[in-house]
């Protein structure tokens, strides 16, 4: 069988997971990334995160596990989000239970700006995890594992 061009295979994919027309849509290829103590790349995009006229760029983990938009506590001092003014909750994840704070957000991912509730959770170590809702309802998402690729599909 004849290998494959990274965006032949990628067209594949995303034609199985949704058939929009090629005219309809823009394709992005992104490689994974590199984080500090982790050995592996890790399927992380570059996101922008505003608040209140402020606002902080960083990378995400994709992650179809999770509902929402993960951050860290520390994200709140940078916005200016007073957590005092918002109601605790908790959420369960990998690390187990953690108190959490809802805030109401803008996000920028892939040139695409939406309004997202993100989860401040009360830990400084977890990462920004970008979930499924809203990304996942304008955004087709494939992975590629064994080339540390993703494949995004803009919807119209």
């Amino acid at each position: 069988m004849e290998a494959m061009s990274g965006m032949t295979m990628m067209t594949m994919m995303l034609g199985m997971m949704g058939g929009l027309s090629d005219e309809a849509a823009q394709h992005i290829v992104r490689p994974y990334q590199r984080f500090a103590l982790v050995t592996t790349p890790q399927p992380a995009i570059p996101v922008r995160v505003s608040y209140a006229g402020r606002s902080v760029d960083r990378l995400a983990i994709i992650d179809s596990g999770a509902d929402t938009f993960g951050a860290p506590r520390s994200i709140a001092d940078i916005l200016g989000i007073d957590l005092s003014s918002l109601q605790p909750g908790t959420t369960r994840g990998t690390a187990g239970l953690a108190r959490t704070w809802y805030a109401d957000c803008q996000v920028q991912v892939l040139g695409v700006q939406f309004a997202c509730t993100i989860a401040i959770v009360d830990n400084l170590e977890v990462p920004y995890l970008l979930g499924r809702r809203p990304l996942f309802q304008m955004v087709q998402i494939g992975f590629r594992e064994s080339q540390f690729e993703m494949y995004f599909r803009l919807q119209p």
